[in-house]
């Protein structure tokens, strides 16, 4: 594994501690009765933070170091959460048809996706292992935003220990070339890089507009569906840095 990523793991919840507006739209919107998927956990915080609040939650996250962690945090609250290093694209090989009441994916994990194709695929996977009735949450960037300004980079994340700077590069594909670049602030515990010792990794973002998902969500066979105002209830606006979309398999 790279440095990079090893880099990101240790300072995740540093970097993207957990969001309390986050947990309490999430705790408007999910049934607390029943299972629930984080799809996409990263190091656990948020699933964690519901399981505390009474939620029956199981995270899934490519990344193992990331799962590795979880786990440890979840064994230390008395392990409150399932957790699974799984591809978001195989949850149907893993979970049976109509395994959970709800399922979210937060973190801008989506445009991690290859294509519009792979998207809807992922949404007729995740369908399938709802209860009919069940519901959906997913955050994404506005990219609509994003692509008309075509900004540089996004806000640096600084932290007493370290520093997360993301850069953006418009790409001839309509791809985005995003790189993430980790600066400890602090030397001297395993596993961390030199004290000012950069790690950097660039990987491709699907830029996914809100019209192009809300109509693969329909087409999906999901309804209602809508686009929300951040973690607000109101209406997604193109002014939005983030728009969480809400839908629901059909009784």
């Amino acid at each position: 594994m790279s440095e990079f990523y090893q880099a990101l793991a240790r300072y995740y919840d540093r970097i993207f501690p957990v969001d309390s507006d986050a947990v309490g739209f999430l705790r408007k919107f999910l049934p607390l009765k029943g299972p629930i998927l984080d799809i996409g956990c990263a190091t656990g915080g948020l699933a964690i933070a519901l399981a505390s609040k009474g939620y029956d939650v199981t995270g899934i996250d490519l990344d193992e170091l990331m799962i590795g962690l979880a786990r440890k945090k979840a064994e230390a609250d008395r392990g409150i959460v399932k957790f699974w290093s799984l591809d978001m694209m195989k949850l149907g090989t893993v979970f049976r048809t109509g395994s959970f009441t709800a399922a979210y994916c937060f973190g801008n994990t989506l445009p991690h996706l290859s294509s519009l194709v792979q998207v809807e695929e992922f949404l007729l996977v995740v369908k399938k292992i709802l209860v009919p009735g069940g519901k959906l949450a997913v955050q994404i960037l506005n990219y609509e935003r994003i692509l008309k300004d075509r900004p540089e980079s996004l806000p640096r994340i600084e932290r007493p220990e370290v520093t997360f700077d993301r850069k953006y590069g418009y790409q001839d594909n309509g791809k985005i070339l995003f790189t993430g670049v980790i600066t400890p602030l602090e030397s001297g515990k395993a596993a961390s890089l030199p004290a000012g010792s950069p790690a950097s990794s660039s990987t491709e973002l699907l830029p996914i507009r809100k019209t192009a998902f809300l109509n693969l969500l329909s087409n999906s066979g999901y309804a209602p569906v809508k686009a929300l105002s951040g973690y607000s209830l109101n209406p997604a606006t193109a002014d939005d840095f983030h728009i969480v979309y809400l839908a629901q398999v059909p009784q």
